[in-house]
């Protein structure tokens, strides 16, 4: 079995098969993640909730510690003995920002030295904690005379007049809570549901600040009696995936969770290698559409019909799929050993004469990039120096050279492939051209190419036809012989073509040995007779020389409009072309 075919074969399919294998086990796997986080959003909160619970519960030694000093005081805070067991709660207890008092009777809560501490404790909310005893409570969130947050547990005793307060400080009662970590981005933040504050964030700056995530859709499921659950949301472009509780005394409520983002980066590994197979498949369909395109737009070559078409065709393509500061076609005929170019109607212009110039060139060599010298084809066609040179042979006899000005170096791929269609095209073209329109001497159209220009403009206004004859060319024969007159009909067919071009001239023929039919645009029949002198009189200026001197020749003209009648043009045109022979060549005369 061929291994390139093989290859062929199943190489995309397996590339797809094993995509979708790792994108399918990324998906599980990051569904798995998602159970992790989960699980582990929901241990954090127990553990957190558990902290803190036993926080709050070693406070209740404090308290009752309190209130025997408070009692053996005569329930009067202000003696030493009393300020001296408070003092010492505060200073060796960080967690705890002071000690305060209040009656059931008075809004305000005081310091043991009897300074306020509160002026309005009615704003608190106050939670029962049924643990130990029911003379606890917990109240809401508020800010303290040193305006830092805070959170107090009371002691409510009915047999005592005063109430002890023990305040809690949240930088130093939570923040062990920031060791509670879900993968690698994820926290726990704890909110006060009766003020809607944060009771403890990682960030100590944010304890205190009203939370914007519980607000985001939590706080709505809690009012509604759902204590525990989950909850995905979006928060400053982060799409967050938690686990939340509330079921707790102290009516706070625990959210713990990361962002979707941090659960698809604990997947990383996986997802890149599925990124590099869908990569590759990208890839690979990208180069068999960027192929398939190429090729096709390569055989639209295939339905030009001439060299102007052609050139035309090959420009579209490397517009589409290469950059380039420019093209330059240029044609050469290995019979005069000239360089042409074409204008925008198609039509060729010689630029240079070189024998030398297909040594410039190895067919076996595709394009190449290449700085050209400062040389006469340089100068007159403007080359630029930097450019891709792409010759086109057929065979060994180079047809024609296109260059390619860059910046950029196109894609060498694209060039050889462009460079092998279109040398096949320029070849077949040139046959086709040959065998059925072109003039193998003179490279005029024939006759075949006439008679369908005239079909297609018959009807056609300010259109018109002319016989051109070489007067005495069989006399030329036999004097200077056959070569002689070769180069009498090249001359002639060179001077034709140079006075009629496109789209003036539409269409250029050689009909006999030493006949041409022009059929071009004149706006009358008297100035169609000029522009026929004025050819006469070209070629009158452009003998054929010999080495024994110049060898003059003239021609004879006739000339007539085109009719919807073909036939009768014809017979127009001979009788104008026989009243130029009988007046004595040499001159141009018009059908009647």
């Amino acid at each position: 079995m061929a291994f390139p075919r093989f290859l062929i074969r199943y190489t995309r399919p397996y590339l797809l098969l094993l995509g979708g294998f790792i994108l399918y086990s990324s998906y599980e796997q990051i569904g798995d993640s998602e159970a992790v986080v989960y699980r582990q959003s929901q241990t954090n909160i127990i553990t957190a909730k558990r902290l803190v619970k036993s926080q709050v519960e070693a406070a209740y030694a404090k308290l009752f510690l309190l209130e025997a000093a408070l009692k053996s005081s005569n329930e009067n805070p202000n003696t030493k003995a009393f300020t001296e067991v408070s003092d010492s709660i505060v200073e060796f207890s960080p967690q705890y920002s002071a000690v305060l008092y209040s009656t059931d009777n008075q809004e305000k809560a005081y310091f043991p030295d009897g300074g306020i501490a509160l002026q309005d404790t009615s704003k608190l909310h106050w939670h029962k904690l049924n643990t130990i005893s029911e003379r606890f409570y917990l109240s809401s969130l508020y800010q303290n005379t040193d305006k830092r947050w805070v959170f107090a547990l009371k002691y409510v005793d009915p047999s005592v007049s005063k109430h002890l307060w023990l305040e809690f400080d949240l930088l130093h009662t939570t923040q062990q809570l920031r060791d509670l970590k879900t993968l690698n981005d994820g926290y726990i933040f704890v909110v006060d549901r009766d003020t809607g504050r944060l009771v403890f964030h990682p960030d100590p700056s944010r304890v205190g600040d009203t939370s914007v995530s519980y607000h985001g859709g939590i706080s709505d499921k809690v009012t509604n009696g759902q204590q525990v659950g989950k909850h995905e949301y979006y928060y400053q472009g982060d799409y967050k995936v938690s686990v939340f509780d509330a079921e707790n005394r102290m009516h706070w409520v625990y959210v713990s969770g990361t962002d979707r983002a941090d659960i698809i980066n604990n997947n990383y590994p996986l997802g890149l290698i599925a990124a590099l197979i869908m990569s590759l498949l990208a890839l690979s369909s990208g180069v068999y559409y960027l192929t398939d395109q190429l090729h096709r737009s390569l055989s639209r070559l295939n339905n030009v019909t001439n060299v102007g078409e052609f050139r035309d065709q090959i420009k579209r393509i490397l517009n589409r799929f290469c950059y380039h500061n420019g093209i330059q076609l240029c044609l050469y005929d290995g019979m005069n050993h000239g360089i042409y170019t074409l204008d925008y109607h198609g039509n060729r212009r010689l630029a240079l004469v070189d024998k030398s110039y297909p040594s410039r060139f190895d067919p076996s060599n595709p394009a190449k990039s290449q700085v050209l010298s400062q040389d006469d084809l340089v100068q007159k066609l403007k080359i630029s120096r930097k450019n891709y040179s792409m010759p086109l042979f057929d065979g060994s006899d180079l047809m024609a050279v296109l260059y390619i000005s860059y910046q950029t170096p196109p894609n060498k791929y694209v060039l050889n492939l462009i460079q092998s269609y279109a040398q096949t095209t320029l070849v077949n073209l040139r046959l086709r051209e040959r065998l059925r329109h072109q003039d193998p001497v003179t490279q005029l159209e024939n006759k075949t190419g006439l008679a369908t220009h005239i079909a297609r403009e018959l009807g056609e206004n300010e259109r018109f036809v002319a016989t051109v004859d070489i007067d005495n060319f069989s006399r030329i024969n036999e004097i200077y012989g056959y070569p002689v007159g070769d180069l009498i009909i090249k001359q002639t067919a060179n001077v034709l073509r140079d006075s009629f071009p496109k789209p003036m001239g539409i269409c250029v023929a050689r009909t006999g040995g030493d006949e041409f039919t022009l059929l071009f645009k004149a706006g009358s029949l008297s100035e169609a007779q000029k522009q026929l002198e004025h050819f006469k009189d070209e070629l009158k200026n452009d003998w054929i020389s010999m080495g024994d001197g110049n060898i003059k020749f003239t021609v004879s003209i006739g000339v007539t409009g085109l009719e919807n009648n073909y036939h009768h043009t014809v017979a127009q045109i001979d009788k104008a072309m026989m009243q130029a022979k009988r007046l004595g060549k040499n001159r141009v005369c018009c059908a009647e």
